[in-house]
C-alpha cells in the first residue's frame, strides 16, 4: 500500500538529499519563521516541510498533482486534520508494544507481540476504510481519489475478516498442530506449522462437544511439574512457529511503514493548512501559482509580499507588483532600507513554494521552474575569518557556480560591495555576464552604480531595472517600481532620521 499524496507513482523520501547549499538558502530567504508557522509545534510537520521545501524542484506535472491535493485540503481542512489525527493515534497505539525489546527475543514472544500489534492494525485499518467510505465523495483531486480507492480496494471486508480469522488462529487456542519427518539418527527435522482442516460438524459431533473430552491419539500434553519435558516442548514449539512469528512481525512492519509514510505525506499538507491560517488571519492573500514551461525565464506577480516578514512582524507588509516575464536579469537599485532585499526574499520564497506545489504569498504569481535556486547575500563581519571578506564572497560564489546548471536562478544581495566601486563593479559584471551567457537567471540588489549603469546601457530587452521609491521628505514607501539605476542609496535620509534634533 502506498499513500501517493505527494507523488503520483511513488512515496515521498524524507531522507533524500537536500538541494545544494540549502543552508544558505534557508538563512538568506529567512525561512525559519515559515517553517515554524507551518510546524506549529508538531515535530513530524517540521521535519517534513523542511525536507519538501529544500529538496530538488519538481517537474511541472508533479507540481500540478500536489496543487490539486492541496486544493482539496484547503476546501476540507477539518477532514484532513481528522485523517492526520487518526493516523497519528494509530501509530501511537500500535507502537506502544515493543518498548521492552529484550522481552521479545524468542519466537513465541515475537509472535505474541506481532499478533497484538496486528490486532490493533486491523482495527485502525478498518477505521481508515470507514473514513474513506464517508469522505471519498467530497474530494476531487487525483491524489485523494487514488488514496481512498486504494483503501476501499485493499482493505475490503474479505481482507479484514481474513486478517482477524488468521489472528484468532495464531493464539493457538487448541494447541499447536505441526508436522515433521524423521532424519538421521531418528531425530525429528523439518518442523512446520500446519493448519487444521475445518470440518462441518453434524448433530452427533455437536453433541460430542458437550461430553467429556476424548483424548486425541495425536495429541499430547506435558505433565505438570515436568520441567525437562516443558523445555523440550518449548524448543520444538520455537522451531515450529519461528517462520510464522517472523512473517507476522514483517506484516506488522509493512503496515507501520505505510502508516508512517501516510503521516509524513499528510504532514506537508497540515503544514500548509497551518501557514494558510496564519496568513489569512493577517488578512493577507495567497494563491496557487501558475507554472510556466521550464525554459521560460522571469516571473509575474501581483500583490507579492515576504511571508517571513509578515509572520515575524505579525502585520501585513507592503505588497509589490512585479512584471518580469521573460527577463533573465533583474537589477534593483535605489534608497537604502527601501524594500529591495525584502522584494528579493519575496521572489525567492515564492519560487521555492511554487516548486514544491504550495500556494504563494501573493494575489497572483506566475513563474517557470528553475533547475536550482541559489542565494548570495551580504554577510556580517566574522572575526573568526582567516581571510578577507572579499575572499569569503568569492569562495561562496565559487560554490554556487559549481552547482549551477542552465535554467538555474541566483539571487544576489549587495554582492562584492566589500571592495571599492570599480573593483566590485568589474567582478560583478564579469560574473553576471558569464552566468547570463550560460542560461542562468539573475535577480540582484546592488549599490554598485558602475555595474548597474553598464548593464543598463546594453539596452537588452531581457533586462529589467527597478528602483526602491523614495518620498520627497526622504521617507520610504517600500514600493519597488521600474526605473533606471541611481547612483545613491540616499543614506543621508537615514542619518537625519537617526540623529534628528528636537
Amino acid at each position: 500500500m502506498k499513500a501517493l499524496l505527494l507523488f503520483r507513482n511513488r512515496d515521498f523520501e524524507p531522507d533524500a538529499p537536500l538541494s545544494p547549499l540549502s543552508d544558505a538558502l534557508r538563512q538568506d530567504l529567512e525561512l525559519e519563521p515559515i517553517f515554524s508557522a507551518m510546524a506549529d509545534g508538531d515535530e513530524t510537520v517540521d521535519a517534513t516541510v523542511r525536507a519538501v521545501l529544500l529538496q530538488e524542484s519538481l517537474p511541472e506535472e508533479d507540481i500540478a498533482y500536489r496543487q490539486a491535493v492541496l486544493s482539496d485540503c484547503l476546501a476540507r481542512p477539518d477532514s484532513v486534520r481528522a485523517l492526520y489525527g487518526m493516523v497519528g493515534d494509530a501509530l501511537a497505539d500500535i507502537t506502544k508494544f515493543g518498548g521492552w525489546s529484550v522481552l521479545y527475543s524468542f519466537p513465541d514472544s515475537i509472535l505474541a507481540m506481532a499478533s497484538a500489534r496486528l490486532q490493533l492494525c486491523a482495527g485502525h485499518l478498518g477505521a481508515l476504510r470507514r473514513f474513506a467510505q464517508q469522505q471519498a465523495g467530497a474530494f476531487a483531486s487525483e491524489g485523494f481519489c487514488t488514496f481512498f480507492s486504494m483503501l476501499e480496494k485493499e482493505l475490503d471486508d474479505e481482507y479484514l475478516a481474513g486478517m482477524n480469522e488468521h489472528l484468532s488462529r495464531l493464539s493457538f487456542p487448541d494447541g499447536v498442530l505441526a508436522g515433521a519427518v524423521l532424519g538421521e539418527g531418528l531425530q525429528s527435522t523439518g518442523w512446520q506449522l500446519l493448519q487444521e482442516e475445518e470440518k462441518k460438524k453434524g448433530l452427533f459431533h455437536r453433541l460430542g462437544d458437550r461430553l467429556p473430552l476424548r483424548r486425541d491419539p495425536y495429541r499430547f500434553e506435558v505433565p505438570h511439574g515436568d520441567e525437562s519435558g516443558t523445555k523440550a516442548v518449548d524448543a520444538i514449539k520455537d522451531k515450529i512457529i519461528n517462520e510464522t512469528a517472523n512473517a507476522a512481525a514483517q506484516s506488522t512492519e509493512h503496515i507501520l511503514s505505510f502508516l508512517n509514510a501516510l503521516k509524513t505525506e499528510l504532514a506537508f499538507y497540515i503544514g500548509c493548512l497551518n501557514l494558510y491560517g496564519r496568513l489569512r488571519a493577517l488578512d493577507l492573500p495567497v494563491c496557487l501559482p501558475e507554472v510556466w514551461p521550464e525554459k521560460r525565464p522571469g516571473c509575474e506577480a501581483q500583490g507579492l509580499y515576504s511571508v517571513s516578514l509578515a509572520l515575524r512582524d505579525g502585520a501585513a507588509p507592503v505588497k509589490n507588483r512585479l512584471c518580469a516575464a521573460d527577463r533573465t536579469l533583474v537589477v534593483l537599485t535605489g534608497a537604502n532600507q527601501g524594500g529591495k532585499t525584502t522584494l528579493l526574499r519575496s521572489v525567492g520564497q515564492a519560487q521555492l513554494m511554487l516548486q514544491c506545489g504550495m500556494f504563494v504569498g501573493a494575489e497572483s504569481f506566475s513563474a517557470g521552474i528553475c533547475t536550482g535556486l541559489f542565494t548570495h547575500f551580504k554577510r556580517e563581519e566574522d572575526a573568526s575569518m582567516k581571510s578577507g571578506k572579499l575572499d569569503e564572497e568569492l569562495t561562496r560564489m565559487s560554490g554556487i557556480i559549481s552547482n549551477l546548471k542552465p535554467g538555474g536562478m541566483v539571487l544576489l544581495s549587495e554582492s562584492f560591495s566589500s571592495t571599492n566601486e570599480r573593483e566590485g563593479s568589474e567582478i560583478c559584471r564579469q560574473i553576471t555576464s558569464a552566468l547570463l551567457e550560460s542560461g542562468v537567471r539573475i535577480f540582484t540588489v546592488t549599490y554598485l552604480y558602475q555595474f548597474a549603469a553598464e548593464m543598463y546601457e546594453k539596452h537588452d530587452p531581457s533586462y529589467l531595472f527597478l528602483q526602491a521609491s523614495r518620498e520627497e521628505d526622504g521617507s520610504r514607501s517600500f514600493r519597488i517600481l521600474p526605473g533606471e539605476p541611481v547612483c545613491t542609496g540616499f543614506g543621508q535620509d537615514l542619518f537625519h532620521t537617526i540623529f534628528a534634533q528636537d
